[in-house]
């Protein structure tokens, strides 16, 4: 599946691996600065799970921690 047969979802979660990369940040560090169980960015990212708890206030902490503007999650471009 191209990044043009995805959801938005899955588009935000591909960015959010592809800018947590960037950063050289873990996954479990993302997760741990959420505040969140050690492994919830990798079943996010990784297993598709907590796919639901993606809300805009959990994006917005994300691109905070990671000092990426919120809109560029939402690039299909990448």
């Amino acid at each position: 599946m191209n990044r043009d047969d995805k959801t938005l979802r899955d588009i935000v979660i591909l960015n959010i691996k592809y800018y947590r990369e960037q950063a050289k940040m873990s996954q479990e560090d993302l997760s741990l600065k959420l505040g969140r169980k050690k492994d919830f960015i990798e079943k996010l990212e990784d297993k598709g799970m907590y796919r639901r708890l993606l809300t805009i206030v959990l994006l917005d902490d994300i691109a905070r921690i990671l000092n990426v503007p919120v809109a560029r999650f939402l690039d299909n471009t990448l």
